[in-house]
């Protein structure tokens, strides 16, 4: 699925298919804190119509740490950042307050 498989610039086409990948993922919490990391390492090989000339080497990486403040919600910050071979870096972050009653 979506982001390993893609399609080609028009949309129309699939230009990946094929690929290699390593997804690890880690969470953990101490006291009011708890932390997750995703990473996934990808090498895209192309289709089986058009293989890519050179393999393309991906990384994704996410960030999420949060913390409890108990009776008055969570805060929680997120990062992302995919850098990779045939395409320009993408950078993301995000900022969550969450009260529930």
């Amino acid at each position: 699925g979506l982001p390993f498989i893609f399609q080609d610039e028009t949309g129309l086409v699939i230009a990946n298919n094929r690929l290699r990948a390593l997804h690890i993922g880690v969470s953990a919490s101490h006291k009011n804190w708890s932390f997750k990391t995703k990473i996934s390492l990808i090498e895209n090989l192309g289709s089986y119509g058009v293989p890519f000339p050179k393999k393309q080497k991906v990384v994704y990486n996410y960030f999420q740490t949060e913390y409890n403040l108990d009776k008055l919600g969570r805060i929680t910050v997120h990062l992302g950042i995919d850098m990779g071979e045939g395409f320009s870096d993408n950078y993301g972050a995000g900022l969550q307050y969450s009260y529930s009653f």
